[in-house]
């Protein structure tokens, strides 16, 4: 999923995913037509999007992905890959899968969850993306491992009263040690796994997600989006994605009933909805386009999170839904657009984007303000 150095702010790498309290279970929704406002591009530059133009390409994206499983009954090739990554193909597939409806109790789809439930993961990306898959299975079978995994993104957060509060790297530091670096894709993975496990029931501490805000609110930019890592000045899309969807998920977390408390994360909220009201595309502004599917995605969990299907006068599901359907290949997949932006994983994203974003958000926190 990701190279084996270390990426540049322009390249952040692999994401995960997380699931809203207003669309419990992944499932898409035949909503679409409360998020279609304006026609937006003339229909001669665009694909129409409706209900089922949108269902088709998640069906034929559906049968690519399912189609690419290996006679092992997972989606990891045999090429050596970093141990912080190593089961992240299969943890996008699978969780593509079930946004997309697929029934976890299906003999294929039950023998994938098994496998990448039982593998011994190290990095923040996997640990966080296996926490999201699991929170959206029913049933007690994988209770035990979605629990270890919240523990392990709780244990390996940075600690407050440290210039790494609420940050995470690729791995947990050394017990009783201190993170070396942070970066905002790894922060970003870590707190949409312990969302989704908060979700489903397991407890997590207000100090988690007041260790959250902090960081998040720390390191924003003053044009009020966010960069890659420390010092990186260079606001994108794909982060900024990252950092509103983190502070829309400890609003809801933490400050839901006392949102008086929470002056400072709405004041950041804002300046981020401020910089996509003025920056936001379908192709990660300011960022690399190659990470474009994972920007969508990102983008979603904004709208999942804080239940808005606008970014100021910028509507998301209908641009990006009209970017995806344009840039489907033949065959269902969506192309592979740089070394780690691989078919796989930007047709899961994909695929994720189209199924999360026809949910109903119509449940805006900031527009009703505090109690």
């Amino acid at each position: 999923m990701m190279s084996a150095s270390v990426p540049g702010p322009s390249a952040p790498t692999l994401p995960i995913l997380g699931r809203s309290r207003r669309g419990r279970g992944g499932v898409c929704v035949a909503v679409l037509g409360l998020l279609l406002g304006s026609p937006g591009l003339a229909a001669a530059q665009v694909p129409v999007v409706t209900d089922e133009s949108v269902d088709a390409a998640i069906q034929r994206a559906v049968t690519w992905i399912e189609g690419r499983r290996n006679a092992d009954g997972h989606w990891e090739s045999k090429a050596a890959v970093q141990e912080h990554i190593r089961a992240g193909d299969t943890g996008l597939a699978v969780l593509s899968l079930l946004y997309a409806g697929r029934d976890p109790r299906e003999t294929a789809l039950d023998r994938a969850l098994t496998w990448f439930a039982e593998q011994a993961l190290q990095g923040t990306y996997t640990h966080g993306l296996r926490a999201h898959v699991l929170a959206l299975v029913p049933g007690k079978k994988f209770r035990g491992r979605l629990e270890e995994d919240l523990a392990w993104l709780l244990r390996a957060v940075g600690p407050r009263g440290t210039p790494w509060a609420g940050s995470y790297d690729y791995d947990a530091p050394p017990d009783g040690g201190l993170p070396s670096r942070w970066d905002n894709s790894n922060s970003q993975f870590g707190v949409l796994g312990a969302w989704l496990a908060a979700d489903a029931g397991l407890p997590v501490p207000e100090t988690y997600w007041e260790a959250v805000a902090e960081h998040w609110i720390r390191v924003q930019n003053t044009d009020g989006g966010w960069g890659y890592e420390q010092g990186d000045t260079q606001s994108r899309g794909s982060m900024t994605a990252a950092g509103l969807a983190a502070l829309f998920v400890v609003l809801d977390q933490r400050y839901a009933a006392q949102p008086r408390e929470a002056v400072g994360l709405l004041t950041a909220i804002e300046l981020g909805l401020d910089w996509f009201g003025r920056e936001y595309t379908p192709e990660n502004p300011r960022g690399d386009v190659g990470w474009t599917y994972y920007y969508l995605y990102g983008v979603e969990r904004v709208g999942a999170a804080s239940g808005y299907k606008a970014f100021r006068n910028k509507e998301w599901f209908r641009s990006g839904a009209a970017y995806l359907l344009a840039h489907q290949q033949a065959d269902g997949s969506w192309p592979m657009t740089g070394d780690q932006a691989t078919a796989l994983r930007n047709t899961a994203f994909a695929v994720m984007f189209l199924c999360h974003g026809r949910a109903p958000l119509m449940f805006n926190k900031l527009a009703h303000g505090p109690d």
